[in-house]
C-alpha cells in the first residue's frame, strides 16, 4: 500500500511539472485584455561607449514565444540596424534579449526596434513599437533620413514596407527600418555622405527584394540636415512591357493593356501603334493616349467644370442660428503620393469611317513601349471583335448614362 501511494504521488508530481512547462493562458480570474507594455530597455536610448552582450527589453507580463517559421516569430518582430543577418533573440518569459548575429561591432551606432505584434499569453497584441538608439563608440552620428513609402499603384501608404540604406562607398554596411501603418519611416543614424535608399513591399516577409515585389530607390547626399523623401513603390520590370489584352470598348476605341507599368515620360502616338485586318490592311488611327494622359485630361475637365459652376452659383446667405459654430473634428485625410501612378493601358482611337467590325479578327502591334526602368520593346496581340458590339459610351453629362469603363478617353 505504501509503495502504491508513493507511485501515485510521483505520478502527480510529474504531471504537475509537465503542467508548469506548458505556456498556456492562466485559468480563471479577471480576463486581461491589456497588451504587454515595455517597462525598460537596457542600454538606454542615447547611451554611448556601450559594451553589452545583448539589448534587454523588460515587459510588464509574460509574453508568448511563437515557434520559428510561424510568421510572428520573435526574430521577425525585432529589427537591428545596421543589419547583420537575422537577429539572435532569447526569450525569458517577461524579458527578451536581442543581439546581432555576430555581435555588436565596435564604434558603431545601432538602432534596435521592437515592432508591433508581440503577444502575451492571452493573445493580447502590442500595437506600438519601441526603439532604442545607442553607440558602441564615443558618439552617435547626428544624421538620418525621414520619409514616407507609398504603394504607388494603390495611391495609399505602404504600411510595413521594408526600408534599406547604405553608403555608396561601403555597400556592406546596410541600415534597415520598417515603415509604420502610415508608411512613415526613419532610418539611421549615420554620418555625412552619399547614401542609396531603397524601399519595397516585403510580401514574402523575408526582408529581401523579390523579383515581383514593388520597390523604389533614391540617392541622397547628407551634409548637415535630415532630408525627407518619398518612395513610390511599384513593380519595375527589367524587361520591356508586353501586351496582355486588347479590349474593344466600342467600334472605334481599343484599350491595350500591358503586363507592366509604362514610363510616364513615354508619350505614345499613332506612329507606335498598328491595327491590321486579317488581309493586313491597316485601319486609320486618329489618336493614341496613355492612361496617365487621359486621367490628367479628365481631372482638368472636372476642375474647369467645378470652377465654372462655382462662379455662376450665387453666394448662400449664412444661417443665423444664434449659436456659436463649433468646427467638426474630422479625421485627417489619408496621405497620397505626390504624383499619379503610371498606368499599364494605352487607348487607341480609330477613325469613325474605319471602325472594327463585329466578328472580325485584327492584329494590334505596339512598338517602342517603354517601362519604368527604360527598357523598350515591341509586342502584338490578336483580337476578335465580339459579334454583339458593345454599346457606345454616351457623351459626358448625358441623362441616365450607361455604365462606362473607367479611364475612357475623350472623343477625338
Amino acid at each position: 500500500m505504501i509503495r502504491a501511494r508513493a507511485a501515485c504521488s510521483a505520478a502527480l508530481v510529474a504531471a504537475g511539472l509537465a503542467g508548469c512547462a506548458s505556456m498556456s493562458a492562466p485559468p480563471g480570474g479577471v480576463h486581461d485584455k491589456i497588451p504587454p507594455v515595455v517597462l525598460s530597455v537596457l542600454p538606454e536610448s542615447g547611451a554611448t561607449n556601450v559594451h553589452v552582450p545583448a539589448v534587454e527589453f523588460t515587459l510588464d507580463k509574460v509574453v508568448n514565444n511563437p515557434p520559428p517559421g510561424s510568421g510572428s516569430s520573435l526574430d521577425q518582430i525585432f529589427v537591428i540596424s545596421p543589419v547583420d543577418g537575422d537577429p539572435k533573440v532569447s526569450w525569458h518569459r517577461d524579458h527578451i534579449d536581442v543581439k546581432p548575429r555576430h555581435g555588436f561591432r565596435p564604434n558603431t551606432a545601432y538602432t534596435v526596434t521592437l515592432l508591433p505584434g508581440l503577444r502575451d499569453l492571452r493573445g493580447n497584441v502590442m500595437k506600438t513599437s519601441t526603439t532604442v538608439v545607442f553607440s558602441t563608440g564615443p558618439e552617435i552620428p547626428p544624421l538620418g533620413i525621414l520619409g514616407r513609402a507609398f504603394d504607388w499603384s494603390a495611391a495609399s501608404p505602404a504600411a510595413g514596407a521594408w526600408i534599406q540604406a547604405f553608403p555608396v562607398t561601403d555597400t556592406t554596411l546596410l541600415y534597415v527600418a520598417a515603415a509604420d501603418s502610415a508608411g512613415q519611416f526613419t532610418i539611421g543614424p549615420f554620418g555625412p555622405g552619399r547614401y542609396v535608399v531603397r524601399g519595397f513591399v516585403d510580401e514574402d516577409h523575408n526582408r529581401a527584394l523579390g523579383r515581383r515585389e514593388k520597390w523604389d530607390a533614391d540617392t541622397l547626399t547628407l551634409s548637415d540636415a535630415r532630408p525627407a523623401i518619398e518612395l513610390d513603390l511599384i513593380e519595375r520590370d527589367t524587361t520591356p512591357p508586353r501586351i496582355t489584352t486588347v479590349q474593344v470598348q466600342d467600334s472605334v476605341t481599343l484599350a491595350v493593356t500591358f503586363d507592366a507599368a509604362l514610363d510616364p515620360t513615354w508619350v505614345p502616338s499613332a506612329a507606335n501603334v498598328l491595327v491590321q485586318r486579317s488581309d493586313s490592311i491597316p485601319l486609320t488611327i486618329v489618336r493614341v493616349a496613355s492612361a496617365l494622359t487621359v486621367e490628367h485630361e479628365r481631372t482638368d475637365s472636372i476642375r474647369r467644370a467645378d470652377s465654372l459652376a462655382a462662379a455662376k452659383a450665387p453666394p448662400k446667405p449664412a444661417a443665423d442660428t444664434g449659436l456659436l459654430a463649433v468646427p467638426a473634428h474630422a479625421a485627417p485625410p489619408t496621405p497620397k503620393p505626390a504624383t499619379v501612378a503610371p498606368g499599364k493601358i494605352i487607348y487607341v482611337r480609330l477613325s469613325p469611317g474605319d471602325p472594327v467590325l463585329p466578328g472580325a479578327t485584327y492584329v494590334v502591334k505596339v512598338t517602342g513601349a517603354r517601362g519604368l526602368l527604360g527598357k523598350a520593346g515591341n509586342s502584338s496581340r490578336i483580337v476578335i471583335v465580339p459579334k454583339t458590339p458593345p454599346k457606345p459610351v454616351p457623351p459626358p453629362g448625358a441623362t441616365n448614362p450607361a455604365p462606362t469603363t473607367p479611364g475612357k478617353p475623350p472623343a477625338a
